[in-house]
């Protein structure tokens, strides 16, 4: 059995390594690989599973159905691409179920592999945040000049409460679910705290303030309801703000690296798949009245250019109105950041084992 999980883990490590030289390359993940890995472990799969480990089936198939839905989720949220979504789910499938963490709390250790991901994805770009704002001798803090005003502060504390208090009436409902069973509480809790938050990060974008402190009045009353009737309280149900914080704060690293998340380069240099600045694009539309030029200001995957596009571009570059460079949204290497999630959780999940 050791010989066929080596040559899984091969597999996936293979899928991992070629991917990620490519999504560097060329901004893309050849679904010839994902699909030859796919295939090949799901042969392994059959035979690892009911001819040598039966009893981890089932925790193969619950973590791989998170893992998927997770997955799907992130591409629809744009958060990464459709390749990073098929990556991640070829991946994991390959990864054999007896090296998860035998844990009472590691109840989902697909997500500690995920979380494994962002983290590393999130040290990456805080990091090129801090060096690039050095380079180009900005300051991370707001000029003088740029003061907040009252408005964007309260639209920042509406915005905090109205996440919070739906992750407290999420938590609310799981804690009672789940009051029956001791172990893993906690963890289903931040799992279920880290989704939701990407979710109304996004959600929040589409809906109006007035909405919003409607809302937040609503949950506010309900959640006092619960709290003096008895159906939810502190001392019979965990109460814990700590994977709240947590998350809060991973939205607000995210949200502050989104000023850095931009590049400067010749129109000559574009490539398919690159996405434009909404600003840039909007410039163009309205100085030029070219054909096929982009349109799409979302600055998500629905906005990647296409050849059609790059030479729209170009031909726009060329006129009075036109510019030599262009600002394009810098395009975060998920795939690699895959990989080193990957060594890491692989790497959790053998210390857990070793020193149990």
């Amino acid at each position: 059995m050791i010989y066929l999980e080596a040559l899984m883990l091969t597999i996936a490590f293979s899928v991992l390594i070629v991917s990620s030289v490519n999504d560097i390359k060329k901004g893309i993940i050849p679904n010839k690989i994902l699909l030859a890995g796919l295939l090949s472990g799901i042969a392994f799969d059959v035979v690892y599973y009911f001819f040598f480990y039966q009893e981890g089936f089932a925790n193969f198939i619950i973590n791989l159905a998170v893992v998927t839905f997770l997955s799907l989720l992130f591409y629809f949220l744009n958060i990464w691409a459709a390749g990073d979504s098929k990556m991640l789910i070829t991946v994991f499938a390959v990864i054999p179920s007896r090296l998860y963490s035998p844990m009472a709390l590691n109840v989902l250790p697909c997500f500690v592999l995920i979380m494994c991901v962002f983290i590393s994805a999130f040290v990456y770009v805080i990091s090129d945040t801090v060096i690039k704002s050095i380079q180009e001798k900005r300051k991370l803090q707001i000029k003088r000049k740029k003061r907040i005003t009252g408005k964007q502060i309260l639209y920042i504390i509406v915005s905090y409460f109205f996440i919070l208090l739906t992750m407290l009436l999420v938590n609310m409902l799981v804690s009672i679910i789940l009051s029956i069973w001791d172990g893993g509480q906690a963890y289903i809790t931040l799992m279920i705290d880290f989704v939701i938050a990407l979710i109304l990060i996004e959600v929040r974008k589409h809906i109006s303030f007035k909405a919003t402190l409607v809302m937040i009045g609503v949950m506010t009353i309900v959640l006092l309801i619960a709290l003096f009737t008895g159906i939810y309280t502190i001392s019979t149900v965990s109460f814990d703000f700590k994977p709240l914080i947590v998350v809060i704060i991973t939205i607000i690293l995210r949200l502050a690296s989104e000023k850095y998340n931009y590049s400067e380069i010749p129109v000559s240099k574009l490539k398919p798949n690159m996405i434009l600045s909404g600003v840039s694009v909007m410039q163009m539309n309205m100085s030029g009245n070219i054909e096929n030029l982009p349109t799409a200001i979302t600055e998500d995957r629905n906005a990647r250019l296409s050849q059609e596009q790059i030479d729209a571009v170009i031909k726009w570059s060329e006129t009075d109105t036109g510019t030599s460079s262009i600002m394009i949204v810098k395009k975060i290497p998920f795939a690699i950041f895959i990989l080193i999630g990957t060594v890491l959780f692989l790497g959790t999940e053998a210390a857990f084992i070793w020193f149990a």
